[in-house]
């Protein structure tokens, strides 16, 4: 059975210039168009993001927005919004930071005419209490941990990961970390804590699924994620029940 993602964003991928599809623990989106990038040398990727609290879903001022490993960093107003430019046409990855919440990874690739996200930031306090159900430290020691952002809830599907160790834990009906879970449920999605840095890779069972935010992987339902201490570094996937 399918299910809506926690903020419902059914007809509006693709269609208003901002929006978001999520849950509790980060939304994901793209939609519209940001303007162009830079002319000449690399190709630039103009993204326009919203930055909320969960679960209040307040606009977050100072959330620090990095391109990973460089100094190409903006910060959040106090309308949320922030603004950076980022490689176009590849595989990029960036960063959100801020004190009392949660440090996220993301990782995408943009077309040279931009792009806008919504994203959603949990509290250190939630990641500390998810991170204590599946019975690992936080803050993180070494390692980071993956959180799999289905567009759509749908029940039966397992997450794998390829030639890399890690915790699983799938979301309960309460939108809660549950390592004694072997497939999702109408929570929502699941993922791993635990995951030595690098870039690991993650397969998809159950479902036919396909990127909206993350790196393409070496076969249909595998995808690709980097992988940072400290940092749960998530992908969005719209996933559709395979046919009989």
């Amino acid at each position: 059975m399918r299910y809506l993602a926690g903020l419902v964003c059914v007809l509006a991928l693709g269609v208003l210039p901002l929006v978001g599809c999520g849950d509790s623990d980060g939304t994901a989106g793209s939609g519209g168009s940001g303007g162009s990038g830079g002319t000449g040398g690399m190709a630039k990727a103009a993204v326009h993001m919203l930055l909320k609290s969960w679960p209040e879903e307040l606009a977050l001022e100072g959330v620090e927005v990095c391109e990973m490993d460089t100094d190409n960093c903006v910060m959040s107003g106090d309308d949320g919004f922030a603004d950076i430019e980022l490689p176009a046409e590849q595989e990029v990855a960036f960063t959100l930071k801020k004190e009392g919440f949660g440090s996220y990874l993301t990782s995408a690739i943009y077309p040279r005419g931009g792009d806008s996200e919504l994203f959603a930031i949990a509290t250190e306090q939630r990641l500390a209490d998810m991170h204590a159900l599946v019975g690992s430290p936080f803050p993180m020691e070494s390692t980071g941990s993956i959180y799999v952002s289905p567009v759509y809830y749908i029940e039966g599907m397992s997450f794998t990961l390829i030639g890399s160790d890690g915790k699983p834990y799938y979301r309960d009906e309460n939108q809660d970390w549950d390592p004694d879970l072997s497939v999702t449920t109408t929570g929502g999605g699941g993922g791993f804590t635990e995951v030595s840095p690098g870039v690991v890779q993650l397969e998809i069972n159950g479902a036919d699924c396909t990127l909206i935010r993350g790196w393409p992987g070496d076969a249909q339902n595998r995808f690709r994620v980097p992988i940072k201490e400290g940092f749960v570094s998530r992908i969005y996937v719209n996933c559709q029940e395979p046919l009989e």
